[in-house]
């Protein structure tokens, strides 16, 4: 028996689950950050292509763990690539040398685009009208559950990657890959 355009969206918006996502960023962050900083001790000159790769990985992860359609799953992406970066800026690790800085703003952006791209697979125009309809037309509580809402993953997001990202620096600390100043 083949599933109706509408009972294949009403499945895929029954899987989203962000706290599943929220929780797939904080664990890999840290593997990512330790990978990261483990190129730059290294290879120094390939540091720098972990900035897009970062970017892959995360949509990855976010769309794995969490199989969102919504827009707040792509914001999940976005911020736990760009918290990536910046701390891998922070400490030194992003990228060896002195760079200009067009080349890291094409680096940055490129990750941008990767992480939209991956993020989730596209619906196709049936679904899309669908999704719409049930989302912002007449607000399907399956579209609405708390657990996919932005103010719950974004700032849950940040707080487990934040610590996350400080767990893998403190691994690289530890293996003598990064010195502490």
């Amino acid at each position: 028996m083949e599933l109706t355009v509408e009972q294949r969206l009403e499945k895929r918006l029954k899987k989203q689950n962000g706290l599943l996502a929220v929780i797939g960023v904080t664990f890999w962050s840290c593997p990512i950050i330790v990978l990261w900083g483990a190129i730059y001790s290294v290879k120094p000159t390939l540091a720098g292509l972990m900035i897009p790769l970062s970017a892959a990985l995360m949509a990855l992860v976010v769309r794995s763990h969490g199989r969102g359609l919504s827009g707040s799953f792509k914001a999940l992406t976005y911020q736990s690539f760009l918290l990536l970066v910046l701390t891998a800026m922070l400490f030194g690790f992003a990228i060896a040398g002195p760079v200009h800085m067009v080349v890291v703003l094409v680096l940055l952006l490129g990750g941008i685009a990767i992480a939209g791209f991956m993020h989730r697979k596209p619906l196709n125009p049936e679904e899309a009208q669908l999704y719409f309809r049930l989302t912002a037309i007449e607000e399907s509580p399956l579209a609405q559950a708390t657990i996919n809402q932005w103010f719950l993953m974004l700032p849950l997001g940040l707080v487990g990657e934040v610590i996350s990202c400080f767990i893998g620096v403190v691994i690289l600390a530890l293996l003598g890959l990064y010195q502490v100043h």
